[in-house]
């Protein structure tokens, strides 16, 4: 994994933290998907970059003092690679403090994210790697 590719991800992660959406999406894909639909914070899909800013500003208004930690950046293969992140965020109208791990797997096509999965534990993420690498379409 090259150097430049950690930093972008990386760098991706701050500015969502900042809630910078659009230079998250700076190296992605204009047709790129976000499929958190394995993840109950946000159950769904997105197609096309241009959708991702509005949605991530949604689902930031619930929290306060939100934000994601990078534990782990592991190449998977030349074209993919598996974050694993934490989060924590304290509710607005709640107040209840919540942290969480997630993994996400990013699809990369040429130098630009393609597609970015989230999953709940490591063992689904690898088991989605087990089923891309099965897949004659991966």
């Amino acid at each position: 994994m090259t150097p430049a590719r950690i930093d972008a991800i990386k760098a991706g992660y701050a500015a969502f933290d900042r809630g910078e959406f659009d230079l998250v999406t700076r190296g992605y894909h204009d047709d790129a998907v976000f499929d958190f639909s394995e993840v109950d914070m946000f159950h769904g899909l997105l197609t096309g970059k241009a959708t991702f800013p509005h949605t991530w500003a949604s689902l930031r208004e619930a929290w306060e003092d939100w934000g994601q930690r990078v534990e782990r950046i592991e190449e998977v293969s030349a074209d993919q690679v598996l974050v694993e992140a934490v989060q924590v965020g304290r509710g607005k109208e709640s107040g209840v403090e919540v942290t969480r791990r997630l993994w996400h797997l990013y699809d990369y096509r040429g130098n630009k994210v393609a597609r970015v999965r989230g999953f709940s534990s490591r063992g689904e993420a690898e088991a989605a790697i087990g089923a891309d690498r099965a897949s004659p379409h991966a």
